[in-house]
């Protein structure tokens, strides 16, 4: 009986002992609503630290979203049509991509250095920026022509800003560069396109430029003969002076862009014989494929003086 007794006070004291260690276990591990364990003292330092995480999060732009998609091009080809920059024909090699002409951005950025319409070009991971009324800072690669990139042609995946505000433009990388549709460019930095289909020209004019005189498709001002023009000139004559014995010389030449070039070769002939030598137009039509071909031999005077009659 005595035994039974101390075997229930053994039990009773058991009882009440777990009971007091799961409430102590419940005091430790209890948290406050703001997430700091009970008892644990907070600072004035790690007060202001979340001061300043929710300032960072408030701080923080929201991210830029945009519905515009550049297709996937369906065709894709270097472009023969000609650029002219403010009646001035341009040396560059654009791309043909569904039927519009697309250049890149910094060969029309050096394109437009002095113009009414010059803008800058700097990059800054993503995003191409693009700045208006800056002048452009060249680069050795501008203005240079290669091979054709035409099948690495793919949609750009970089962002565009212009003065700073993120623009929808068409666009497509090409052997690493950006090229631009000219249109939509000029649109975004204020340059005027129109096209002369006659003579297959793209025709860009900049803010303020002022037509003086010469039209679009008019021979250019007689420049000095290079070794590339006399190449041309030797190819178109010579089928014509196998027939005739004159000693004919190039001085100058002016071109006209149609669809291939016209070259108007100011030459010296000198005839056998006795007779003073006397200027010529020599007419050269280089087609877009294929050798140069002679169009005719005119004396220089009798043309001034049909010029003259013009324009009486």
């Amino acid at each position: 009986m005595k035994t039974r007794k101390i075997l229930s006070i053994m039990l009773a004291l058991l009882l009440v002992l777990g009971m007091s260690m799961a409430v102590f276990a419940d005091e430790e591990t209890d948290e406050d609503p703001n997430g700091t364990s009970a008892g644990e003292l907070i600072t004035e330092e790690d007060d202001d630290d979340e001061g300043e995480d929710e300032d960072a999060t408030d701080a923080a732009p929201p991210a830029v979203t945009s519905n515009f998609v550049i297709p996937v091009p369906n065709s894709v080809v270097v472009s023969t049509q000609v650029l002219t920059v403010d009646g001035v024909v341009a040396d560059v090699q654009p791309y043909n991509i569904d039927n519009s002409n697309y250049f890149k951005l910094r060969d029309l950025a050096a394109l437009m250095t002095g113009t009414g319409s010059q803008f800058n070009v700097t990059y800054e991971a993503p995003n191409i920026i693009v700045t208006t009324g800056e002048a452009y800072e060249p680069q050795p690669d501008d203005l240079v022509k290669g091979e054709d990139m035409s099948a690495t042609c793919v949609p750009s995946g970089q962002t565009m800003l212009v003065d700073g505000e993120q623009v929808d433009i068409l666009a497509y990388n090409i052997g690493n560069n950006n090229y631009f549709q000219l249109r939509g460019l000029g649109e975004l930095v204020g340059f005027s396109v129109d096209y002369d289909d006659a003579t297959r020209t793209m025709i860009v004019e900049t803010e303020g430029f002022e037509p003086g005189g010469e039209i679009t498709g008019a021979y250019s001002a007689d420049r000095a003969v290079t070794e590339e023009d006399l190449v041309i000139f030797e190819e178109g004559i010579e089928e014509f002076v196998e027939n005739v014995e004159l000693l004919i010389e190039p001085t100058l030449v002016a071109t006209q862009i149609v669809n291939g070039t016209n070259y108007r070769f100011t030459a010296t002939v000198t005839p056998p014989g006795l007779d003073p030598p006397y200027e010529v137009y020599v007419y050269i039509f280089q087609p877009l494929e294929g050798p140069a071909e002679f169009v005719d031999l005119v004396d220089v005077d009798d043309e001034d003086d049909e010029g003259e009659d013009d324009e009486e």
